[in-house]
């Protein structure tokens, strides 16, 4: 039992969808629907259910709502996967330098002592990073 990806997953579920005009589908005709062989169509959906692999006349059209649940899973997860986070630019000119940065944000009060326990959020390490590549872009310029 490999591992399914979403574009494979996607694949045989078309290609079930297809053949679900059929009262029953074995992987013998999946396979001839598809076009490959039909022992790469078991070891590909023993993912779903082992007894593909050892079954041939495994009906296959039981396995199109689990290919769905694990497609609408896969698709989920990337989209909180996603997280976008966005600077403005005044955000960026708040501050001129690197120095300005880690004195406003990891400094206690105006004494100017580092505070080794500060946490920055990913808006404060998004932003460090911009302002590095500004700084590495001007002294490149020089």
């Amino acid at each position: 039992m490999g591992k399914m990806n979403l574009t494979l997953a996607r694949r045989y579920l078309a290609a079930l969808k297809k053949g679900q005009s059929q009262k029953y589908l074995n992987r013998d005709n999946l396979a001839k629907l598809i076009g490959v062989y039909s022992d790469i169509v078991a070891l590909d959906l023993s993912f779903f259910d082992p007894l593909v692999n050892m079954d041939y006349d495994y009906d296959l059209l039981t396995l199109i709502p689990n290919i769905e649940n694990y497609i609408s899973n896969i698709v989920k997860q990337k989209s909180k996967a996603k997280n976008n986070l966005h600077l403005k630019r005044n955000e960026l000119d708040r501050y001129a330098s690197i120095g300005e940065f880690v004195f406003t944000k990891m400094t206690i009060g105006a004494s100017g002592i580092v505070n080794k326990n500060v946490t920055l959020s990913d808006k404060d390490l998004l932003l460090l990073k911009k302002l590095i590549l500004r700084e590495i872009k001007n002294r490149n310029k020089k």
